[in-house]
């Protein structure tokens, strides 16, 4: 069956050429912006397997802001990050700018490395942009020899508990109410489908593969528009609100995630081929993750 893809490789030229966005997209270097903040809060999830891992090979998938993800763990002391995107348009400038070391443009569906040519590879908020990200997840795993790490908007729709399941029922109702339609699904204006990703949907997986180890973790967030120019420190009052709107948002998150009302608006999950070395596993249980060793097949 023939796929269409999305249309990001046409965003990027059109960022590159129209004066607004490409000073949009410059704000994708800087490390002072609360945007900035907003996505290190979500690469600081692996950090538990960087700092058992700064001599192994990594890769990473879907990193078209000019490497940005890569960029991250370089500056974690990574050695060895290979940067990839379905197109190497923006990699390439951040490769002149010294921003990244190595790079290519690779289709996740269909990537040209060997078998197991890196220990790990990274995927943060790409894999809902493929039109198959199982075919992906495979191909992830097979080029990988220690982990895939995904990191995504996860899935409300996916096993509730109780206490959550009632206040959806209550929303659902409530909306229905008002006149206000339900959506159970997202498009993007790049043209892709919005995947979501759920510990439970990663486990089946796994099972099917004979895989056993994983772990998860959720985190909030939120966006206001301007957090890419707003300064995280000091800056103008304008900076400070944005920063301060962003910030009350995600506690509020938390707060009802924490009394189980909501499920996290994103989940980080690792997808272990063996048994992790080291102390990575006890490091991710001492970071918040849930780590899970899934049943044997007893038929294998």
């Amino acid at each position: 069956m023939r796929v269409k893809y999305d249309n990001h490789p046409q965003q990027w030229a059109e960022i590159l050429s129209d004066p607004k966005q490409l000073e949009h997209s410059l704000t994708w270097f800087a490390d002072d912006r609360v945007d900035s903040w907003r996505h290190r809060r979500m690469r600081e999830l692996v950090l538990p397997v960087i700092a058992g891992s700064k001599d192994k090979k990594w890769l990473t998938v879907g990193d078209g802001r000019y490497g940005t993800d890569a960029h991250y763990l370089l500056a974690q002391g990574v050695k060895d990050v290979h940067a990839s995107d379905i197109v190497d348009t923006m990699l390439k400038i951040g490769a002149e700018k010294n921003f990244i070391s190595s790079f290519s443009a690779q289709n996740a569906e269909d990537l040209t490395f060997g078998d197991e040519e890196f220990d790990y590879v990274y995927c943060k908020e790409s894999y809902h942009h493929f039109p198959r990200p199982y075919m992906a997840v495979y191909e992830m795993l097979r080029v990988c020899r220690e982990a895939v790490i995904l990191t995504e908007p996860n899935d409300i729709l996916s096993p509730l508990t109780l206490t959550s399941s009632i206040a959806k029922t209550a929303s659902r109702w409530l909306k229905t109410l008002t006149g206000k339609k339900i959506q159970h699904h997202a498009f993007e204006e790049a043209g892709n489908y919005v995947y979501t990703v759920s510990d439970w949907e990663i486990k089946k997986l796994m099972l099917g593969l004979g895989l056993r180890y994983c772990a998860f973790k959720g985190l909030n967030d939120h966006y206001i528009a301007g957090a890419e120019q707003a300064l995280f420190s000091g800056g103008t009052p304008a900076d400070r609100q944005i920063k301060k709107k962003i910030m009350r948002m995600i506690a509020r998150e938390d707060f009802l995630c924490g009394i189980g009302l909501k499920k996290y608006a994103l989940i980080t999950a690792i997808i272990f081929k063996k048994k992790p070395d080291g102390t990575i596993w006890k490091d991710l249980q001492a970071a918040g993750f849930t780590c899970e060793v899934l049943p044997q097949n007893p038929y294998h």
